[in-house]
């Protein structure tokens, strides 16, 4: 029996070298990622002029929140949204 193989129920020591390289996003950003990502999302973004008609119209349907986060958090940067979502109805695209 091999004796440097750890036991089993042993917890690995975690390796202080090894970082995560993806930068953490925020959750305006993740909320903006998510719009990107899911078409029924873009396609809305495309018909409102701002955040609050996009929530208003996703409301219609049952929806509150996306990506885990709820619509009316107080971290949302809503200036930030409303910019996005006006991005979206033109010709510009933007990605967090």
């Amino acid at each position: 029996m091999c004796h440097t193989l750890p036991r089993i129920g042993y917890k690995m020591p975690y390796n202080k070298y090894i970082t995560n390289k993806v930068p953490k996003m925020n959750k305006t950003q993740i909320l903006m990622n998510r719009i990107v990502q899911v078409d029924n999302f873009q396609n809305m973004a495309c018909v409102c002029a701002n955040f609050g008609e996009f929530v208003d119209e996703l409301a219609e349907w049952g929806v509150d929140h996306a990506a885990g986060i709820d619509f009316d958090d107080p971290e949302l940067d809503i200036p930030t949204l409303d910019r996005f979502i006006k991005a979206e109805n033109g010709y510009v695209r933007e990605v967090a």
